[in-house]
C-alpha cells in the first residue's frame, strides 16, 4: 500500500470541519484551499519539518505535501491528518496502520520526495496540463454516467431534526417515538390533516408533523431526488438579469456563511475571519477589506480602526482575542463604505475568478447554476474539482459547452450539486454533525423543483439554513 493520508480535523479547534492547505510549511503562509473533515485516499509527496521550528510540547512539527483529485497540492501539518501505508521512505515505517502522524516519530534522516513530486536537478518540470484544481469529494465514481435512479415519489419526507412520532395527530396523543434526522418517511397520501396548528401526516410508525400551519417551523420536508430525472428549464424569467443573480448570490452564501457583514470567528486558522463571506487575516483577505475601508471611512469607528491596521496588516496572533478589535469590526459593518470594500473585494477573489473559471468557458446562463458555483467557490476554494469531475461523468471534455456537447446545462449543474451533497453529507455521517447537510441540500432542493431562475417561493423568498433570504429583489 502506498503512503497515504486522511484528514482528521484540528486538535486545537475540533469543531472544524475544514482544515486549511498552506502554500508553504508554516501556519503563517498564505492558505492557498480548505478541505473538509473526512477526505482520505490523499497521495502522500513530501514531508518537511516546520519552516519555523515549531513545536508543541518539545515535538517538532513536519508538514505534509498532499495531492488531490485535480491535481491540487498542498501543505498540512503533521497534528491535522492521519497517514497510513508504506511510509518509509518518509522516515516513518512500512504498513503503518492509519496514525495521526503527530503521534509517530520521524527517523532522523532526512526524508525523501515521493514518486513524481519533483523533477531531477537540472530537468525542467513538465508543464501542468490544466491549471491545479482543489480538492474534489473522494467518490466512487463510475467513468461513464451511472443510469439514472427512479424519481421517488413526492409521499417521502425527510426528517430536518429529531421529529415526534404520535398516535394520532393531535399535540395531546400518545407519544410513540422519533424519526431521527435525516430519516426519510413514506407518508399516506391521503392522510394529510390540520390539527392544534400543525399539519400533519400518517407514516408506518404512526402521526408527524409536517410544519407549522403558518408555514414555519419545519419538521418534515420532501425527500430530495437524488440521480433522478432533470427538471428542464421551462422559463427564462429572471436569466437576464446579472445584477439581481449577483446580489441574489451574495446573499445566500452570506448567510450560509456567517450573519452578514459583520459575521466575526476568532476560532478557526484564519485567525479572525470577517464579514459577508468570512474574510480572513490569515489568508490576507481581511486585511484588502480594512484597507479599502479605511481609505474611504474617515468616521470615528474608522479612525480608531485605523490605529490597527499595522498589526492587522501583520497578520498579528494577539489580535484574535481583541474584544475592541472585534467590536470595531462589527461596528464598521453598518457603514456603506464596509458593504463596499467587503463586494469589491469579494469580486476580485471569488466572483470574478468563478465567472472566468467556470460560468464563461462553459457559456453557462441559469441563476441558479450560476449561484452553486459561486457558493462553492467560496466554501471549497475557486480551483476545487467538482466541475471537472461532473464533466468526467457525463463522459464530456473539460470546459465544453452544454448544449454543444451532448449534455444540457441543467444535467451539469445537478450533477455538481449532487457531487457537493456528496461531500457534506459523508462529512455528517463521519463528525455526527447534520447541519453540514444543510449547505448540499440546499442546492439539490431547489433543482429538484426547477428553479433554475433562482426566483424562490411567491414571495422571492429561499430558506438558507432557517435564515429566510430575498432572492427575487435582493
Amino acid at each position: 500500500m502506498t503512503a497515504k493520508a486522511t484528514i482528521l480535523g484540528m486538535l486545537d479547534n475540533p469543531t472544524a470541519t475544514e482544515v486549511p492547505f498552506h502554500e508553504k510549511r508554516s501556519t503563517e503562509a498564505p492558505v492557498k484551499f480548505t478541505a473538509p473533515v473526512g477526505f482520505g485516499n490523499l497521495p502522500i509527496l513530501r514531508v518537511k519539518r516546520d519552516d519555523n521550528n515549531a513545536e508543541t510540547n518539545g515535538k517538532p512539527h513536519f508538514w505534509f505535501r498532499l495531492e488531490f483529485p485535480g491535481d491540487a497540492v498542498g501543505w498540512v501539518r503533521d497534528d491535522w491528518i492521519a497517514i497510513e501505508g508504506d511510509c518509509a521512505q518518509f522516515g516513518y515505517s512500512d504498513g503503518l496502520a492509519q496514525t495521526r502522524a503527530s503521534e509517530l516519530t520521524i527517523n532522523p534522516t532526512a526524508p525523501r520526495p515521493g514518486p513524481g513530486e519533483e523533477a531531477p536537478a537540472g530537468t525542467a518540470p513538465a508543464a501542468p496540463s490544466a491549471p491545479p484544481a482543489t480538492p474534489q469529494p473522494q467518490t466512487q465514481a463510475p467513468s461513464a454516467p451511472a443510469t439514472p435512479a427512479a424519481q421517488q415519489p413526492s409521499n417521502k419526507y425527510e426528517a430536518a431534526g429529531k421529529v415526534r412520532i404520535r398516535a394520532a395527530a393531535s399535540l395531546s396523543a400518545q407519544h410513540l417515538g422519533w424519526i431521527e434526522a435525516t430519516n426519510v418517511v413514506e407518508v399516506v397520501p391521503s392522510s394529510r390533516t390540520e390539527a392544534d396548528g400543525y399539519v400533519w401526516w400518517q407514516h408506518a410508525g404512526g402521526w408527524s408533523a409536517e410544519k407549522a400551519t403558518s408555514g414555519n417551523p419545519v419538521f418534515l420536508q420532501p425527500a430530495l431526488v437524488i440521480g433522478g430525472p432533470v427538471p428542464p428549464i421551462t422559463s427564462r424569467e429572471g436569466f437576464d438579469d446579472l445584477n439581481r443573480i449577483k446580489m441574489a448570490s451574495y446573499a445566500v452564501t452570506g448567510n450560509f456563511e456567517g450573519s452578514g457583514y459583520a459575521a466575526y470567528n476568532n476560532y478557526d486558522a484564519g485567525i479572525i475571519s470577517y464579514g459577508l463571506i468570512q474574510f480572513t487575516m490569515a489568508a490576507g483577505s481581511m486585511i484588502t477589506v480594512v484597507q479599502r475601508y479605511l481609505q474611504n471611512s474617515q468616521t470615528d469607528v474608522a479612525n480608531q480602526l485605523r490605529g490597527y491596521l499595522p498589526r492587522i496588516e501583520a497578520k498579528d496572533q494577539g489580535l484574535r482575542n481583541d474584544e475592541n478589535l472585534k467590536n470595531l469590526l462589527i461596528a464598521a459593518a453598518d457603514e456603506q463604505v464596509m458593504k463596499d470594500a467587503q463586494h469589491s473585494v469579494a469580486d476580485e477573489k471569488y466572483w470574478d475568478k468563478v465567472w472566468k473559471g467556470y460560468i464563461e468557458p462553459r457559456g453557462l446562463t441559469s441563476p441558479l447554476g450560476i449561484a452553486l458555483l459561486f457558493d462553492m467557490g467560496v466554501n471549497f476554494g475557486t480551483g476545487h474539482g467538482f466541475v471537472r469531475l461532473a464533466e468526467k461523468q457525463l463522459g464530456v471534455a473539460p470546459q465544453s459547452k452544454p448544449g454543444q456537447n451532448g449534455i444540457t446545462e441543467e444535467q451539469l449543474i445537478q450533477r455538481v450539486a449532487e457531487l457537493r451533497k456528496e461531500s457534506h453529507d459523508k462529512q455528517a455521517r463521519e463528525q455526527g454533525f447534520y447541519g453540514l447537510k444543510k449547505r448540499g441540500d440546499f442546492w439539490v432542493r431547489l433543482i429538484n423543483q426547477g428553479d433554475w431562475g433562482l426566483l424562490g417561493d411567491a414571495n422571492g423568498n429561499v430558506d438558507v439554513s432557517g435564515k429566510i433570504t430575498q432572492v427575487r429583489n435582493p
